[in-house]
C-alpha cells in the first residue's frame, strides 16, 4: 500500500496495491500500522454502518421487519 501527503493540509492518500494471481486478486484496503506511521489513531476510526443501526435507522438495501 502507497501512503502519499495530499493538497489539503493533514489529509493522507492511502492507495491500495493489488496482489494479483491466476484466481484473481486481493488488496489490502486499510493497514492500522501503515496508518499509525503517519500519525492516524486506527482505533479512532468507528465505521457508517454501525452508528446507523445505533441510531435505528436501516443502513442498505435491507429494512428491519415491521418497518417501512
Amino acid at each position: 500500500m502507497d501512503v502519499a501527503a495530499a493538497q489539503i493540509p493533514g489529509l493522507v492518500v492511502f492507495t491500495p496495491t493489488p496482489h494479483l494471481d491466476e484466481r484473481g486478486f486481493f488488496s489490502r484496503t486499510f493497514d492500522a500500522e501503515l496508518a499509525r506511521t503517519v500519525g492516524i489513531d486506527p482505533d479512532a476510526f468507528v465505521q457508517g454502518q454501525p452508528l446507523a443501526l445505533r441510531a435505528r435507522r436501516c443502513a442498505g438495501p435491507a429494512r428491519p421487519a415491521g418497518r417501512r
